[in-house]
């Protein structure tokens, strides 16, 4: 049936009741086969109405509204630039449904990350051994978190995004620029367990061409920045603390704690990954000397 026109509410008042009855359960049907159709483009399924497959229904449908525009319209994206090449679209669906199934099942970032990497890794090698190709789906994602910034209402949303684009950001600089030594996994943890404005906008800020966050910033820059103790089983709500009160391990200078107690009793735990960090310390260090 053609839907091209609009009946108005006379025309509805008019019509037999059967009449309205049968329009409206064509509409319905309508609706729901659209649905559907959209939910197969993206890959996502109607069983699945998690927090986490809501926002991969999100970001591939804006990535889509996305590729209706471009910036001769006025329509600003904040650095990112529609592909030529379907892959990428592809890759990003893909590496998002992989990661919400992994954080669905570990529980734990890190692991998420790495498994959504070993997933995609072979259909989309292409993808992780092109710099260009990696630094566009962090463009996206940066581009992405940044409009849920200024839409104002998304920013657990935009969390997640900031953190998918500081993964790959650190993931270039260790596997193509060979410019860090390891993944400083506590900047991505931090960014995406819901960091506070100031923390976020100021990422965001520094990384888009535009200045589309110029006074958004301004309206956050007073709030204090907050960051994660290290410790697992610190007593402040979430882990988090008052970053400039914060002490660090002084063998690595990345773990960060909230108190001597707290560094104390993370240290059984902290130990075995310390002498990586320390190296990891090392080796940016002499990277920036």
């Amino acid at each position: 049936l053609p839907f091209c026109n609009k009946l108005t509410d006379t025309a509805l008042s008019k019509m037999p009741a059967s009449r309205k009855k049968a329009k409206g359960k064509a509409r319905k049907a309508a609706k729901a086969q659209k649905k559907e159709e959209v939910e197969k483009a993206t890959g996502v399924g109607q069983q699945e109405d998690s927090f986490e497959a809501q926002m991969v229904r999100l970001q591939i449908e804006t990535l889509s509204l996305s590729g209706c525009n471009n910036n001769d319209n006025g329509l600003c994206l904040h650095g990112f630039n529609v592909p030529k090449e379907s892959s990428l679209i592809y890759f990003i669906q893909t590496f998002l449904v992989e990661y919400n199934a992994a954080i669905d099942a570990v529980r734990n970032m890190e692991m998420s990350f790495e498994i959504a990497q070993a997933a995609t890794m072979d259909k989309y090698s292409d993808v992780w051994d092109n710099i260009d190709s990696l630094e566009w789906v962090k463009s996206y994602f940066l581009s992405v978190a940044t409009q849920r910034i200024l839409g104002g209402k998304q920013h657990k949303g935009a969390c997640v995004d900031a953190s998918c684009s500081n993964f790959l950001e650190q993931y270039v600089s260790v596997e193509m620029h060979k410019s860090q030594a390891n993944i400083n996994w506590m900047k991505v943890v931090e960014l995406q367990n819901d960091a506070d404005e100031h923390t976020l906008v100021s990422y965001l800020k520094k990384r888009i061409p535009c200045t589309c966050l110029n006074d958004k910033y301004k309206k956050v820059k007073s709030i204090r920045k907050v960051g994660m103790c290290c410790n697992p089983c610190c007593s402040h709500p979430g882990q988090k603390v008052e970053r400039s009160s914060m002490l660090y391990c002084t063998q690595c200078r990345l773990s960060n704690y909230c108190s001597k107690e707290c560094q104390v009793a993370d240290w059984p735990r902290h130990k075995i990954a310390c002498r990586t960090a320390h190296e990891r310390a090392e080796f940016d260090s002499k990277q920036q000397s």
